[in-house]
């Protein structure tokens, strides 16, 4: 993987002065997207959101035992205000990497290059899953990460992360040349737009109400922190000093 992830406008917003972010770049030599996905994703009850410490805004800490090293994860949830679905997300971090800001109260002295960044999205898990499924055609079936055992049509999985590229809630008619696929699928397919790229799906079957349950669906190792200046204020020198403690690289960068 690349150093940095790409700084542009991003469904949140761009980097602010002084703050610090969570990095993972893009390299042609790196693995593939799809290696990061959990799939399917891993619901997230109440009973664990109050364990874990997980809360809709900020991020939280979560210390792990690996063969008897001590290891800190931490846990953020991407704001479906933001990203409405977890494809909208996927596809950001695709074109552009993964940002994520983190703040500077944060204890980064728990931070190592052996920490993960674990995603989470209030729509990650589709409980009627069935539904997307039986609509599909048969012999049209996909799985974001190859998974055999979701492309059975004959035996479909409880979820697969395909369906996040299936619940587009919205988006323009896709008026390019569409790929070898059923009509029923090709009618639904969309353009979503970003505020930095858009790319195709498909829009909610209109007869489906998804049964949706907040769970992690991906799993990042950190390649760095980047500190944003800020000429005007200079708060960037005690997020500096913030970041540093953390067993990472840390980059000060212009926004």
């Amino acid at each position: 993987m690349a150093r940095g992830a790409t700084p542009v406008k991003r469904g949140c917003g761009t980097r602010c002065a002084g703050g610090i972010y969570a990095e993972v770049g893009l390299s042609p030599y790196g693995r593939p997207l799809e290696d990061f996905l959990i799939d399917p994703p891993t619901r997230v009850n109440a009973e664990m959101r109050e364990r874990m410490g997980i809360r809709a805004l900020g991020v939280s800490l979560m210390p792990r035992e690996i063969e008897g090293r001590k290891v800190t994860y931490i846990l953020d949830w991407v704001g479906s205000e933001h990203y409405q679905t977890v494809a909208d997300f996927v596809e950001e971090v695709r074109r552009f990497g993964l940002s994520r800001r983190l703040p500077r109260t944060l204890d980064f002295s728990q931070i190592s290059g052996e920490t993960r960044l674990l995603l989470l999205h209030s729509k990650a898990w589709i409980g009627n899953a069935a539904a997307y499924f039986a609509l599909r055609p048969d012999g049209w079936a996909w799985c974001p990460k190859g998974l055999t055992e979701h492309v059975d049509p004959a035996n479909p999985p409880a979820m697969c992360a395909s369906l996040w590229w299936e619940d587009a809630p919205d988006g323009e008619e896709y008026s390019g040349t569409l790929p070898t696929m059923p009509e029923a699928m090709a009618r639904r397919m969309v353009t979503r737009k970003m505020p930095s790229f858009e790319y195709q799906c498909f829009r909610r079957p209109a007869s489906v109400e998804p049964e949706y349950d907040l769970a992690i669906f991906a799993s990042f190792p950190l390649s760095r922190l980047a500190v944003v200046r800020d000429p005007e204020g200079g708060t960037h020198e005690d997020a500096l000093h913030a970041a540093r403690r953390a067993d990472l690289p840390v980059d000060l960068e212009e926004n």
